[in-house]
């Protein structure tokens, strides 16, 4: 199988076979990426927006809510980020 880096489609080969729509990332996780990450990853989210202007056709804003495999909603350990100050240790990453 092609790597999702490798191949002509990187975005939908990374989603592989599910039906998944969104993709989801916690804010406390995007936080405690390296700065240099962390800059790369908001410079491509802005141009992202600038290009695409798909924000601007919303209605309204999206919710996330974490459930289970039956559609029951679960606590979720990443809800409150702590208006920024929480970090995740990150594997092989360090601070």
């Amino acid at each position: 199988m092609t790597k999702p880096n490798e191949s002509a489609e990187p975005i939908h080969d990374y989603f592989e076979l599910s039906y998944c729509t969104y993709f989801v990332i916690p804010r406390s996780i995007l936080q405690s990426m390296p700065l240099k990450w962390q800059k790369k990853f908001v410079g491509l989210v802005e141009q992202l927006d600038e290009m695409s202007g798909w924000r601007e056709t919303l209605p309204g804003n999206y919710r996330v809510n974490l459930t289970d495999e039956r559609g029951n909603y679960v606590h979720d350990d990443y809800l409150d980020y702590e208006r920024g100050r929480r970090r995740i240790e990150l594997k092989g990453v360090k601070p």
